[in-house]
């Protein structure tokens, strides 16, 4: 059992180390074998935007409330506050179950709080979603529908400058990690069962101002141990 404790933790601390030494690098992401969603907001015309991997969730997004801008990579897509300002209607991809590890990530640009990426609430109201406090602080929250978790970085990222961050659901240990730039910044327990809801994947919630960019969503529905899902992420 120490053994097993061993290799995850060493995992995990590679996934940390190679993502803070590649963010001087870093390009724009590709689709591999764990990714379910991947959204570059590199349109720069019209209402749709699309998946690049071949699952097609496609995002629709409100043009009066959104606007193509320069981003990260490419372009990037603005938002000017309001809620459900993408939305990805087939989403039942999104959901896992209570043994699938998973990870969402994004590029974002801000100077204020909002969602960035949700999927939560409708029948059941399970989920989660990440997104940037009113302190300036990245806050993740993930459900089972009966009890919701809240974790907040300790870095804050209302500087109006690119950060990247995520949140990782570790089910082989019960936890939920959030990240800033590459590292961990803090970890909470995650509650048991499912983390579904019938709702759509949404892009921009509850009145975010600033950019977001390369947007992703993963998992490893062949294996579904966490070690499997940050042997995947290191090729990043």
């Amino acid at each position: 059992m120490l053994a097993g404790k061993s290799i995850l933790m060493s995992a995990v601390m590679t996934f940390v180390v190679m993502a803070g030494a590649l963010y001087a690098e870093v390009s724009e992401y590709t689709v591999d074998e764990s990714t379910l969603g991947l959204w570059h907001f590199n349109e720069g015309e019209g209402e749709i935007i699309k998946d690049a991997t071949a699952n097609g969730n496609d995002g629709k997004r409100r043009p009066e409330k959104t606007g193509w801008i320069e981003g990260k990579f490419g372009k990037a897509l603005k938002f000017n506050k309001g809620s459900a300002l993408v939305e990805v209607v087939n989403a039942e991809l999104f959901n896992f179950g209570p043994e699938q590890s998973f990870m969402l990530e994004c590029w974002i640009k801000t100077d204020t709080g909002g969602q960035y990426i949700r999927k939560f609430g409708g029948s059941g109201k399970g989920g989660y979603w990440i997104g940037v406090h009113r302190t300036g602080r990245v806050r993740a929250l993930i459900s089972n529908g009966q009890k919701a978790v809240n974790v907040f970085s300790n870095t804050k990222v209302n500087d109006n400058e690119w950060h990247h961050i995520a949140m990782l659901r570790d089910a082989t240990k019960g936890n939920v990690h959030i990240y800033v730039d590459g590292k961990i910044e803090e970890t909470g327990e995650v509650p048991p069962g499912e983390i579904s809801c019938n709702t759509p994947l949404y892009f921009g919630y509850y009145n975010p101002a600033g950019i977001i960019d390369e947007a992703r969503i993963y998992s490893n529905r062949a294996d579904p141990s966490l070690s499997a899902l940050l042997n995947s992420l290191s090729d990043w």
